[in-house]
């Protein structure tokens, strides 16, 4: 082949990309207009692509039956093609939600009957729109024949301001960083996940963090080189790209040069995510790397990995088609199907609260007690489980999962407050022995042990963290001899396998 015949072939393969990323920019474009400007967090996935990917075969993540939602990382609704999630969120306090929206392309309209009925909600009219609400708290909105809302809380009037937004915006009008990692959903994988940070940092906050920080202090890096540049902080961006793994890249971006991060970057960063109570295992292992204005890392996320860093912004767990294909026609006969219909959601939903227990429950491995974003999370997810033909027994369990989850969590935010008001009282180095005493701000000098204002503090959020711990092993064997009692007694009642 000539070295023209090449080029031109070059040519055409790029025209072939930049037409097919112009015309998924121009779909997720559709989408991002029903997406408030002050929105800070996003969630973009090619729902098609996802499902195509042999990761997503193996594991049958297409598949509509209800049974099949509990084994899957994220929520990934069949009807859907694309699909976009948005919130505002609070990253000061573990990234609550004020609220939470989706938008998706639909391959199969699903009318606002039959997800009502199928979720054991109702329907209602919001602003001149069909909507459902659903016990999962959230109302779905029919914002056209190929386009599904879904807005949680469950706030009508919220929902109805968003409806006349999304009708009458006929512009993407959220923050550039958001907009661009929308866009790269297809070229850097099939999903991406983005939190706009922008000035987040507060400067004094992390000069504090950074003097009690092991990576600082073990490297006797300079604090003040390390505050401009943190506090610079533009956003961080995950893109997942699926195949028979799912590979991911995230990327801290910052305002300036982050030179000055190149020593501690990795261990800084799992540093901040163990403090948080927002750890992942995965990240440990994965290769980082320092550009001028970012940091990123990279390697595969496990399916807990996955279920983990998704459950940040997700839409519930809801039925979909599953159930809404059953009731297309009447309600059923009193009695007829009832047994069936029990037994089917009833394992459901026994087996998604057993799979989010056993996914939690990989932190015992680890003393610390880094994961109260998670259990905060996972708490949720119980919450937006359906529970539409589940016994009640079931469902009274699983309301004390997720209230154990935030006992667990609300012991790991209580430890650390603690632990911040007993180190409030340490402020210099001091010595000190069992038998002399010194005047207030003197050292002390004896036969004792001598121990700096680090040694101390660190020794406080030991013993707070302790506390913390105590609690997660409680409360995990509480809801381990729950669990195996429920198990029993669902398998005789129902004559079938829990």
């Amino acid at each position: 082949m000539s070295a023209t015949a090449r080029i031109l072939r070059a040519s055409c393969v790029l025209a072939g990309i930049l037409s097919v990323h112009g015309v998924a920019r121009a779909q997720f474009d559709e989408l991002l207009m029903k997406v408030p400007q002050y929105s800070n967090a996003l969630v973009a996935i090619d729902v098609d692509a996802v499902e195509q990917s042999p990761l997503a075969i193996k594991e049958h993540w297409a598949d509509k039956h209800e049974q099949a939602f509990t084994s899957r990382p994220m929520m990934l609704p069949p009807e859907a093609s694309r699909l976009v999630i948005a919130a505002h969120l609070r990253p000061e306090e573990q990234l609550q939600a004020m609220w939470e929206l989706a938008v998706m392309d639909m391959s199969e309209p699903l009318s606002m009957k039959s997800i009502a009925r199928a979720e054991g909600g109702y329907v209602d009219t919001i602003n001149g729109l069909e909507a459902a609400w659903t016990p999962s708290d959230a109302y779905f909105v029919e914002l056209s024949d190929q386009e599904l809302g879904m807005m949680f809380p469950a706030n009508r009037q919220y929902v109805s301001r968003w409806a006349d937004y999304a009708r009458t915006n006929n512009g993407v009008l959220i923050s550039d960083y958001l907009r661009q990692a929308a866009y790269s959903v297809g070229p850097a994988g099939q999903i991406v996940m983005a939190i706009d940070l922008k000035d987040m940092v507060q400067p004094h906050r992390i000069r504090e963090t950074l003097g009690e920080s092991p990576a600082v202090t073990s490297k006797m890096i300079d604090i003040e080189t390390l505050v401009p540049v943190l506090t610079s902080l533009q956003g961080v961006t995950l893109n997942v790209n699926v195949t028979d793994t799912a590979h991911g890249v995230l990327r801290v971006d910052f305002g300036q040069d982050v030179s000055a991060l190149k020593p501690i970057a990795k261990p800084l960063f799992l540093e901040a995510l163990d403090k948080w109570g927002a750890a992942i295992e995965d990240f440990n292992s994965w290769d980082v790397t320092v550009g001028d204005t970012y940091v990123k890392l990279e390697g595969d996320l496990s399916t807990g990995g996955l279920r983990r860093v998704f459950s940040i912004l997700e839409i519930p767990t809801t039925k979909f088609s599953t159930l809404a294909e059953q009731t297309s026609g009447q309600p059923p006969a009193p009695g007829e199907n009832s047994d069936s219909l029990m037994i089917q959601s009833s394992k459901a939903y026994y087996s998604s609260v057993s799979t989010l227990i056993d996914d939690l429950k990989t932190s015992l491995r680890d003393n610390r007690d880094n994961q109260s974003v998670w259990m905060d999370r996972y708490a949720r997810k119980i919450d937006r489980l359906p529970i539409l033909n589940v016994d009640q027994k079931l469902l009274e369990f699983g309301v004390n999962v997720a209230e154990s989850f935030r006992n667990m969590a609300l012991a790991k935010r209580g430890a650390n407050v603690s632990a911040g008001v007993r180190k409030s009282g340490v402020y210099k180095e001091y010595q000190y022995s069992g038998t002399n005493y010194a005047l207030p701000g003197d050292y002390y000098y004896g036969y004792g042990t001598s121990q700096t204002t680090a040694q101390v503090k660190n020794q406080i959020d030991r013993q707070e963290q302790s506390k913390a711990l105590e609690v997660r092993f409680t409360e995990f064997k509480e809801i381990e001899d729950a669990r195996s009692t429920l198990r029993v007694e669902m398998t005789q009642k129902y004559m079938t396998e829990f």
